[in-house]
C-alpha cells in the first residue's frame, strides 16, 4: 500500500514524500472467526499469511466481479503459507465454486487443493477464464508450491490448474471435461501427475512444459492419455492411456525423458521406467530404473520430496540429475562428503 505524507513548512510549500508500507506476516489462527477471503482482502501487496491448520470452505467472492464463485481470491501478490502443510490444511471448493485464484506474484504454499469446480456463467462463459481451472485459476505470474491438487473439475481446460507455475505439487484424480486433466498452459517442476482424466487431450497435462515431472496412470478419451501438445524434460511418461492413440503422449517435445514409444529428441529413453510399484500407486523410483542419473541440468534444486538434486544415484562418482519428480538415493552414498548419506540429506527443511 501506498500514501502521501506531507509536512506543512513555514512560510514553504507543503513537502510530500511518498511512503511504502513495510512488509507484514499475518497469523491467522485454527479459530479465526473471519472467512479467508477477508484477512487477503485486508492485507497488503507483499504481506506473507501464515495460516494454521484446518478446514477453510467458507466465503469468497468473483474476481472483479466478474466469473465463478471462488473460495480464494488473491488479487494482489502476497504469499499465503500454510503453518504446518498440505496433510493438515484444506482449502475447498464446492458446487460451481473454483477454489484459488492467483495474480501476478502471488504464491499459495502448503495446502491441499480440493473439490473445486467450474461452471457455465451466463449464457456462454468464457471457456479459459470462467470454465477451466477447476481447483486453480493463475496468471502467469502466480505459482503454488508443495500442494496437494486433488479431485477437482473443470468444464474446459485445467481440471486441477489453468495457467501459472507449481512446484513440487501432486495433482491426482483431476477431471477436465475437454482438455488437460490435472493442468492446463501451466508450467510444473517436480509434480506428480496420477489418476487424472481428460474428455479429450492430455490426461495428465495438456499445452504444458513439464520439468522433472512424472506422469503416469492418466486417461484421455482421443489422444495423449498422459500429455498433448506441450513439452517436457527429464520426466517420466509412462503408464498411461487414451481411448483412441498416442496412449502416453501426443505432440509433446521430449528431451531426456522417458515414454513409449520412444519420444524423438536428445536423451529419451524407452521401456519400462522402473517405478517402485505401478500397482499401489507408488511412483518413486526402483534401484534398478534406466531413469537414475539420466537427465540434463535445469533450474531444480530439490525433488518433489525435499530431496536434494543432484544426487549420484547409482554411486558411479558421477552424480547426474534423474528423470521424473523423485531424486534417488543410493543407500551407500554420500556425495557431499559430510557424513550424512544421501537418502538423509534435505535441500531445505
Amino acid at each position: 500500500m501506498k500514501w502521501i505524507v506531507c509536512l506543512l513548512l513555514p512560510m514553504a510549500a507543503a513537502v510530500c514524500a511518498e511512503q511504502v508500507a513495510e512488509p507484514n506476516t499475518v497469523y491467522v489462527s485454527k479459530n479465526e472467526p473471519k472467512p479467508l477471503q477477508l484477512i487477503v482482502d485486508a492485507a497488503n501487496p507483499g504481506d506473507e499469511i501464515v495460516v494454521a491448520p484446518g478446514v477453510y470452505n467458507m466465503g469468497g467472492r468473483q474476481v472483479d466481479q466478474d466469473g465463478p464463485a471462488t473460495r480464494l481470491v488473491v488479487d494482489k501478490p502476497l504469499t499465503i503459507r500454510s503453518e504446518a502443510g498440505a496433510n493438515q490444511t484444506f482449502l475447498m471448493g464446492g458446487p460451481s465454486t473454483r477454489c484459488l485464484y492467483l495474480t501476478n506474484g502471488a504464491e499459495v504454499i502448503g495446502f491441499t487443493i480440493s473439490g473445486g469446480e467450474t461452471c457455465r456463467v451466463g449464457p456462454e462463459g468464457n471457456k479459459f477464464k470462467d470454465l477451466s481451472g477447476g481447483g486453480v485459476w493463475s496468471e502467469p505470474g502466480g505459482t503454488i508450491t508443495d500442494c496437494m491438487v486433488v479431485s477437482n473439475t473443470a468444464l474446459w481446460y485445467g481440471g486441477g490448474m489453468y495457467g501459472g507455475t507449481a512446484m513440487r505439487c501432486t495433482f491426482k484424480e483431476n477431471t477436465a471435461r475437454r482438455s488437460g486433466g490435472a493442468a492446463s498452459h501451466a508450467r510444473l517442476g517436480d509434480c506428480l501427475l496420477a489418476y487424472n482424466r481428460a474428455g479429450r487431450f492430455g490426461g495428465g497435462a495438456q499445452r504444458s512444459e513439464l520439468f522433472n515431472c512424472t506422469v503416469a496412470q492418466n486417461r484421455a478419451e482421443i489422444m495423449g492419455g498422459g500429455t498433448s501438445f506441450g513439452a517436457a524434460v527429464n520426466s517420466i511418461i509412462q503408464h498411461n492411456q487414451a481411448l483412441q492413440t498416442h496412449h502416453n503422449y501426443y505432440s509433446t517435445e521430449m528431451t531426456f525423458s522417458s515414454s513409449w514409444p520412444k519420444p524423438d529428441g536428445e536423451g529419451n529413453i524407452d521401456g519400462d521406467p522402473g517405478f517402485l510399484n505401478t500397482d499401489t500407486g507408488v511412483f518413486s523410483l526402483h534401484y534398478a530404473s534406466p531413469a537414475i542419473d539420466h537427465g540434463t541440468d535445469t533450474f531444480l534444486v530439490a525433488d518433489i520430496n525435499g530431496r536434494p538434486r543432484v544426487l549420484d544415484g547409482n554411486n558411479n562418482g558421477h552424480a547426474r540429475v534423474d528423470m521424473g519428480a523423485f531424486e534417488f538415493a543410493y543407500p551407500k552414498a554420500d556425495r557431499p562428503g559430510d557424513g550424512t548419506p544421501d537418502s538423509a540429506e534435505r535441500a531445505f527443511e
